[in-house]
C-alpha cells in the first residue's frame, strides 16, 4: 500500500536546501527533533518544499555535505529549487537516533527495516533520523500550502501524486 487510504497521504514541509539535497543528492535522512507517528513507517508522503530558504547556516551546512555552494546553485537554476510545493514522495522506511555516552561510546535506537550502515550517513546530523528511501521526482512541482509537522496532502493533489508515483521509474532520485 502506497500510504494509509484510511487516513490519506500525509505530506513533510522540509526547507530548501535540504529538500534539493533528497530530491538531487541522495541525502537519505532527514533530521528532525520528533520520531515519525508509527502509522507511517513503510508508508509513502508527500515531499512539501517549505515557502522559506533556509537561513546562511543551513545553506552553509549542507554545501559543505554535498560539496558545493547550494546557495550558486539556487541563483544558477531556481527552478531545481521550487518553494511552497509538493516536489516529490519518498517512503518512510524507519527511524533512528543515535547518543553519544561519554563522549565515546555511541548508542542508537531506532525502528523500521532499512540497513544498519544508514547510521553512518553523512547526512544524519542528530536528534531523530528519518529514513527515507525510494524517493520519487514529481515531473511538475504541485504548489500547496504546507504546515508544521505531518499533514494532509489536498485531494486536489492527488491524482498528479498517484500518476507520478505509478510512472515515476524515470525519475526515481539516483545520487550523484
Amino acid at each position: 500500500m502506497l500510504f494509509d487510504e484510511e487516513i490519506g497521504m500525509r505530506a513533510l514541509s522540509i526547507r530548501q536546501p535540504h529538500l534539493y539535497c533528497i530530491t538531487h543528492l541522495g541525502k537519505d535522512v532527514e533530521n528532525r527533533t520528533w520520531k515519525p507517528p508509527a502509522h507511517i513507517i513503510g508508508k509513502r508522503i508527500a515531499l512539501h518544499a517549505s515557502g522559506k530558504l533556509d537561513g546562511r547556516d543551513g545553506f552553509e551546512m549542507a554545501s559543505s555535505i554535498a560539496g558545493f555552494d547550494l546557495a550558486q546553485a539556487v541563483c544558477d537554476a531556481p527552478s531545481d529549487m521550487p518553494l511552497g510545493a509538493i516536489v516529490a514522495t519518498a517512503v518512510v522506511a524507519g527511524w533512528f537516533k543515535t547518543t553519544a555516552v561519554r563522549d565515546e561510546v555511541s548508542t542508537t535506537i531506532g525502528y523500521g527495516r532499512y540497513p544498519t550502515s544508514i547510521y553512518a550517513s553523512k547526512w544524519y546530523l542528530g536528534d531523530i533520523g528519518w529514513v527515507l528511501q525510494d524517493v520519487i521526482v514529481l515531473p511538475e512541482p504541485i504548489p500547496c500550502k504546507g504546515a508544521l509537522s505531518l499533514w494532509k496532502v489536498p485531494s486536489s493533489a492527488m491524482p498528479d501524486i498517484i500518476h507520478s508515483i505509478a510512472v515515476g521509474d524515470n525519475s526515481i532520485c539516483t545520487p550523484l
